[in-house]
């Protein structure tokens, strides 16, 4: 009958609107990884150079407490920086390997 043809016409409709948006859902999700990626791998890179200037300021400040110049302090602040930055690059460490597991996921890959 008519009425079946139209119900059948627009279940298929339906069908079609759920797989393109389930495309468009997997598109987003790979770019969102993509991204997360891309923004986890700049994290590494600037915590990679904040570890290069923390360390080079506790090398400063020791070499400065040795000459009598500085303070057990200041040696003291700057190793206490030192480690904190060192928590901050291994949490981005960390971070960029969670994104890469998610984008091999977003693109089926595991």
């Amino acid at each position: 009958s008519k009425a079946q043809q139209e119900r059948a016409m627009i279940a298929a409709m339906q069908v079609d609107i759920q797989q393109d948006m389930m495309l468009k859902g997997f598109d987003l999700e790979i770019e969102n990884a993509r991204s997360r990626y891309k923004n986890a791998l700049q994290k590494v890179e600037d915590q990679e150079r904040n570890l290069a200037l923390a360390q080079k300021i506790n090398d400063t400040s020791l070499t400065k407490f040795r000459a009598g110049i500085g303070s057990s302090f200041e040696v003291t602040q700057a190793q206490a920086a030192y480690y904190q930055v060192q928590g901050q690059y291994v949490a981005a460490r960390f971070e960029l390997l969670s994104s890469i597991v998610a984008l091999k996921k977003a693109l089926g890959k595991i």
